[in-house]
């Protein structure tokens, strides 16, 4: 029987039985079979559930990130030992004395796995595709990090002009009459003229560019001529390919993260020529990444998959580090329910759990005794996210009830029971220096008051709200325990709807939502990561709040030289964003996982990324339980 096919409930009898029924001092040690049973050269690793994307560019999930980090070498990787940017593609880098420009330099080895050379229009044509807005990258925001991209990303229009005494807040007078304007721009760099960036309700901006367009095109400026305007190209973004080993990039200021930044999957390399091909060959772009078309420049390539059973990646021989991947193939399962996960691991159908399922708090207590039991910290938040354009969600008052009548503390000591860290902060806080603004974490009479202050009352009740979650039996029991709460505290109905991961993703991209289950890892260890998803361009914002005031702070962090004034502006933006209450925090993770003890080259991380390339099997668990440990030194640190 599939183990997708599983139901808990007769599982749960089995795990139990089988936890007390231990036949032998081995077992008493460690949860399950420790005999691999697989050859040596392939790892059996759960996924967690099936990736909504591959490509890089595309992938917003953990669970479709772990496809895109092993088939697609970035710039830079961070090392397992240090934490810190370590070469990747490129061998080494330059930094200006401002630390606004960067040059790097690509491995003059560095190929596709078709053969042909990876070169640094390559880098560049990747981090413009990811800024395109036709590419539809959820997390493309963060390519935002180079000059002028934000101009490109937002399809702003580019007004070339002659004159030089026009400031910005002029041409916005002159323009406004014509169509609605978000603000007017200087363009930075060697780029001539203004982005203007066009306001409006989103159905009516493309109107709005036509008509701004067309009034230049056939009036000027007035009073000034010899002027033009259109859609703003790619060209202004301030990266560029020097030659076929040389990329520049110019940021938006001296970011302190962008190096880590750069070890995220949207900034690895795409083949460009690979994409064209399976787009000319079946009509469809995204095809490009199927076993058939796709093109890799990391340690693994994907080469046969079976839709929500399982996933097989093959060494890439022509990765310029293959000598030292140690295991020629990875099967990647496709088990979301985190029961049935522990089952099929108990039995020997998995070497290691996977970053994306946890051991369920109903078995916690039993499993922490056995060796092969793995308790971490994260550096990952878990949210509910809420859809502010959803009535009554709109009402801030009624956000800032339901997040006092979360009892956090019940929830990790009762609930999660892993170990977690109850937070009403949007970050982790002491990430990068930083100190978190001031919480409270549970205050169930203060929540009626707010509930008040929204025009709620017993006369004139909340309506039945409504949390989506993924399926999870933890993402279960969290819903239902804060269903019991904002019932117990408040009063308030709340109806509950489990969705597939896909499902769950497009929902929410989509606002087809009231409250969501979310969690955010950190993409790169500073706070911006994660105050970001609340920026108002953000691609990554699904809860269509804005804030002015939020979106000034943040871009000013990014441009602040100063540490601890960059800092000071963070938390102001955060306390502006807790007083809103577009994303409810619930805890900070750590993360419960069980491995086998054969299981080599896995190492402790604090955004859970545990890259393939370092993993392998321990041969002498075949035959005996070692006395002695293997090194696990990586090969790069």
């Amino acid at each position: 029987m599939s183990p997708l096919r599983v139901d808990r409930l007769t599982l749960a009898p089995f795990l139990l039985a089988g936890l007390c029924a231990c036949s032998s001092a081995l077992d008493s040690e460690y949860f399950g079979k420790t005999v691999p049973q697989h050859p040596a050269d392939i790892l059996w690793i759960n996924g967690g559930g099936s990736p909504q994307f591959i490509d890089p560019a595309l992938v917003h999930d953990s669970v479709g990130s772990q496809f895109a980090r092993n088939q697609w070498a970035r710039l830079v990787e961070i090392s397992t030992v240090t934490g810190m940017p370590i070469p990747d593609l490129a061998t080494h880098w330059d930094i200006s004395k401002d630390r606004t420009e960067y040059i790097f330099y690509l491995r003059e080895d560095a190929t596709w796995s078709d053969g042909k050379p990876l070169t640094a229009h390559d880098v560049e044509w990747s981090w413009k595709r990811v800024l395109n807005p036709s590419t539809g990258a959820t997390s493309g925001s963060l390519a935002n990090v180079f000059m002028n991209a934000e101009a490109f990303s937002s399809r702003s229009l580019h007004l070339k002009t002659p004159h030089k005494n026009l400031s910005p807040e002029k041409i916005q007078s002159m323009l406004e009459t014509i169509a609605p304007i978000d603000r007017v721009e200087k363009a930075l760099g060697d780029v001539p003229g203004y982005f203007v960036f066009v306001g409006g309700e989103p159905e009516q901006l493309s109107a709005h560019r036509d008509q701004l367009i067309k009034h230049v095109q056939q009036h000027g400026l007035n009073p000034f001529d010899m002027v033009s305007m259109e859609m703003t190209r790619d060209d202004v973004v301030q990266v560029k390919a020097l030659d076929d080993h040389r990329i520049w990039a110019k940021l938006i200021g001296p970011l302190p993260y962008f190096l880590s930044m750069l070890d995220y999957h949207i900034f690895a390399p795409v083949p460009a020529h690979a994409i064209e091909a399976a787009k000319k060959k079946t009509g469809r772009e995204e095809l490009w990444t199927r076993p058939e078309h796709v093109v890799v420049s990391g340690p693994y390539k994907l080469i046969e998959e079976k839709f929500k059973q399982y996933r097989i990646l093959e060494k890439n021989p022509l990765y310029y580090d293959a000598k030292y991947v140690k295991t020629p193939k990875v099967k990647v399962l496709v088990i979301e329910d985190y029961n049935a996960s522990l089952y099929v691991y108990r039995t020997g159908g998995m070497d290691w759990a996977g970053s994306n399922v946890s051991v369920p708090a109903f078995f916690a207590d039993d499993i922490k005794k056995y060796k092969d039991y793995r308790l971490t910290p994260q550096l990952v938040m878990y949210y509910y996210y809420i859809n502010v354009a959803n009535k009554p969600m709109d009402n801030k008052w009624l956000r800032k009830a339901l997040s006092l009548a979360i009892d956090r503390k019940a929830i990790v000591e009762k609930v999660t029971r892993a170990g977690q860290l109850p937070s009403a902060n949007l970050i982790p806080c002491g990430l990068a220096g930083y100190t978190c603004a001031e919480t409270e974490l549970f205050n169930p009479e203060k929540a009626k008051q707010y509930l008040k202050k929204a025009g709620f009352s017993s006369a004139n009740k909340v309506p039945t709200l409504e949390i989506k979650y993924n399926t999870a039996e933890e993402h279960r029991k969290i819903a239902e325990a804060i269903q019991q709460m904002w019932k117990k505290y408040l009063g308030i109905d709340v109806s509950l709807v489990n969705e597939e991961w896909r499902v769950f993703l497009h929902d929410r991209k989509e606002g087809f939502y009231q409250i969501s289950r979310g969690g955010w890892i950190g993409d790169y260890p500073d706070p911006q990561n994660f105050l970001q998803l609340l920026l108002s361009d953000s691609t990554a914002n699904i809860t269509n709040w804005k804030n002015t005031a939020f979106d000034q702070l943040m871009h000013s962090s990014d441009r602040e030289g100063n540490v601890a004034d960059r800092l000071k502006q963070m938390n102001q933006a955060e306390a502006i964003a807790l007083e809103e209450s577009p994303i409810i925090p619930v805890y900070v993770y750590t993360k419960g996982t069980i491995k086998k003890p054969y299981l080599m080259g896995h190492y402790d991380d604090l955004q859970d990324y545990h890259p393939w390339k370092y993993m392998w099997i321990d041969a002498r668990w075949y035959k005996e339980v070692p006395q002695t440990r293997l090194d696990e030194t990586p090969y790069k640190s």
